[in-house]
C-alpha cells in the first residue's frame, strides 16, 4: 500500500464500480454513460484524477477510478445518479467537499470560497443541488449553475 503525505492511497481513491448486477438495462445505461464521455477540447486542471478501468479490473466491474488529494470520508450520491459528493473534513483548507459529474468527469469544488468545516453532504434527487452542513451554516450548491445559492 502506497501513502502520500501519511495518508494511505485507498483512504484518497473512490471506485465507481459496475458489477452487472440486477436489472440489465441499468447495468447496460451505466455502462453507457461511462463510455459515452468526449474528453474536452481544453483540459481543465481539476481535484482529482479521474482513471478509467481497464483489462482484468474491467472484467471485475471496476468502471473509474477517483484519486483525492486527500482521505475520503463519506461519498454520497445524487439520486439521478450523474453526480456524487466526496467529503474530506478538514479545518485546514478549504478543499472539504467535491461534487463529482461522472458523465462529464468534471469535478467542482463548492466549498472553495470558504474555510468552514463540513462534515456530510446529502444530496437530494428533486433538484440539482447539494447541502452540506457546515461550522455556523448550512450551504446549498446548484450542481448545473456550479454556484452557492443559499447559505
Amino acid at each position: 500500500m502506497s501513502t502520500y503525505g501519511g495518508i494511505s492511497q485507498y483512504e484518497r481513491t473512490v471506485l465507481l464500480l459496475n458489477p452487472s448486477l440486477g436489472d440489465r438495462l441499468v447495468v447496460s445505461s451505466t455502462d453507457q454513460l461511462i463510455t459515452a464521455y468526449e474528453p474536452p477540447e481544453e483540459d481543465k486542471e481539476q481535484a482529482v484524477t479521474w482513471a478509467l478501468s481497464e483489462g482484468l479490473e474491467h472484467n471485475k466491474g471496476h468502471r473509474l477510478t477517483l484519486t483525492h488529494p486527500k482521505a475520503v470520508k463519506q461519498v454520497v450520491w445524487h439520486g439521478k445518479g450523474d453526480y456524487l459528493s466526496s467529503i474530506m473534513p478538514d479545518n485546514s483548507s478549504n478543499l472539504q467537499v467535491l461534487i463529482h459529474q461522472v458523465s462529464k468527469r468534471r469535478t467542482q469544488n463548492p466549498s472553495a470560497r470558504t474555510r468552514a468545516w463540513c462534515s456530510a453532504s446529502p444530496s437530494t434527487a428533486a433538484a440539482p443541488t447539494s447541502s452540506w452542513p457546515r461550522s455556523a451554516t448550512c450551504g446549498v450548491y446548484n450542481l448545473i449553475q456550479q454556484e452557492l445559492t443559499k447559505s
